[in-house]
């Protein structure tokens, strides 16, 4: 007869058999794992690469679309200038006697109609929107209430007008006096200047071909003029020493000179 001893060896042996054979099967298990991770690894950094290719080919093509939309928004723009460029009515003209106001953000909630009283002072406003008379063409709207980053101009039939030219100048240096509300105009600088800089914050007017201050240069017609105190020449802002830009419909650039005195010109022949 076996002893207790005996039992209890021939339990351990088993025991050990038992783990052996866990241990065994699960290296095996871990080894087909590793196998399969490692063969997964392979296989993600296929995709990666082609994920990569294919991030490369979208971006390419990216490039290309926003070419073409920048080139059509660019032909869209000749061809409202174009359209801009014809001169309006006699009676479709405004007053630049008239001096111009500025209307801050705060003031322009109490000119609301009582059916516009739900309104936001927003880039999408309407004159039309206010009681008659509060705010006259080419007066400056205040629509953010921060700077002048908001500032905007009373148009036509209550339109809210800025300039929009791809080209003009970076609305965060000053604000430019848009066609549209300088076409209107005959002395479109007159009617601004009752404001100091720090008040209108203006550092361009778009002008017609009929502007006075135009008509001060030898200019040829068809073209956008730009009055301004940014001369990209020097690439800096001159407030003392304003000039005229003229802009063909490629936005090809040319500064013409002023035309001379015929006063002094006169004066200058007889001595």
């Amino acid at each position: 007869m076996q002893s207790l001893e005996d039992n209890q060896d021939i339990k351990n042996f088993l025991a050990n058999i038992d783990l052996n054979d866990a241990y065994n099967k699960a290296n095996i298990n871990v080894e087909k794992i590793s196998k399969i991770i490692s063969s997964k690894k392979e296989e993600i950094k296929e995709l990666e690469t082609f994920r990569d290719h294919l991030l490369k080919e979208r971006n390419e093509v990216s490039k290309k679309l926003n070419k073409i939309k920048k080139n059509k928004d660019i032909q869209d723009e000749k061809e409202k200038e174009k359209k801009n460029l014809i001169s309006p009515l006699s009676e479709e003209m405004e007053l630049s006697s008239i001096p111009a106001k500025i209307h801050d953000y705060e003031d322009l909630n109490s000119y609301l109609k009582d059916e516009y009283k739900d309104k936001e002072i927003d880039y999408d406003l309407n004159c039309s929107w206010f009681e008659d008379g509060s705010v006259k063409f080419g007066d400056i709207i205040d629509t953010v209430g921060n700077r002048h980053y908001g500032y905007m101009f009373a148009g036509k039939n209550g339109v809210v007008e800025h300039t929009k030219r791809l080209l003009a100048i970076d609305p965060e240096e000053g604000v430019t006096v848009p066609f549209n509300i300088c076409k209107y105009l005959t002395d479109s600088v007159s009617k601004y200047s009752n404001f100091e800089f720090d008040e209108s914050c203006i550092v361009a007017y778009e002008l017609p071909y009929h502007d006075k201050t135009v008509q001060k240069y030898n200019v040829e017609e068809d073209h956008l003029y730009e009055f301004t105190c940014w001369d990209e020449r020097i690439e800096q802002f001159d407030f003392d020493n304003w000039i005229l830009v003229q802009i063909d419909t490629d936005e090809e650039k040319t500064y013409p000179s002023l035309k001379k005195d015929k006063k002094n010109s006169k004066k200058l022949n007889k001595n």
